[in-house]
């Protein structure tokens, strides 16, 4: 279980998790972090202001647009807004809430949805 301290911190905190199983979503209990892997809290910006995310340190620059940065360093201006890191071994045992009723339901053809992103609030 981790510190109440970390839980506190990060409530309303909304974890970014990729798939290429999006259906599986909703069924996932648990969200896989590497123990010695660096994550991030970093405030959204542009449309995505007021919100926070969870996100893995080496990717932030990669998703830096997608989380509203869009000056002319998005990159870097991320980086510098970054208010948490955390080790994934800190994060071990944080409960998040599962992305029921966040997807649609599967096509009846059989069709598979494209891999994508999607946060996750963290309880």
């Amino acid at each position: 279980m981790p510190p109440i301290n970390i839980v506190a911190e990060l409530a309303g905190v909304e974890a970014l998790a990729w798939t290429t199983t999006p259906w599986t979503l909703p069924t996932n209990q648990a969200l896989a972090v590497g123990p010695d892997i660096e994550y991030v809290v970093v405030p959204g910006a542009g449309e995505l202001s007021g919100r926070r995310f969870l996100i893995a340190a080496d990717l932030l620059g990669t998703y830096a647009k997608d989380l509203g940065y869009a000056g002319e360093s998005p990159a870097e201006d991320a980086a510098a807004a970054i208010i948490a890191r955390y080790t994934g071994a800190q994060l071990e045992g944080v409960r998040y809430t599962p992305a029921v009723g966040l997807l649609s339901p599967m096509p009846r053809n059989g069709a598979q949805e494209p891999p994508g992103r999607f946060s996750l609030p963290i309880t």
